[in-house]
């Protein structure tokens, strides 16, 4: 259920608009969470990467 939970919240953070941040260590999970919540990401919302990397997959062009 906490997962779902957390889903929730980041799906209500984009859309009211609110910044998000992936930050941690090799293999945390950066990545895979940026691609599941970029699902919710609206296609004129600005995507800022520090690292490019192709393993994130947009939905929209970018």
């Amino acid at each position: 259920m906490g997962d779902i939970l957390q889903m929730a919240y980041l799906w209500l953070c984009i859309e009211d608009r609110k910044n998000l941040i992936f930050a941690g260590g090799t293999a945390s999970g950066k990545t895979t969470s940026m691609n599941a919540v970029s699902l919710f990401i609206p296609r004129k919302a600005k995507v800022v990467s520090i690292e490019d990397t192709r393993e994130v997959m947009l939905p929209h062009e970018n």
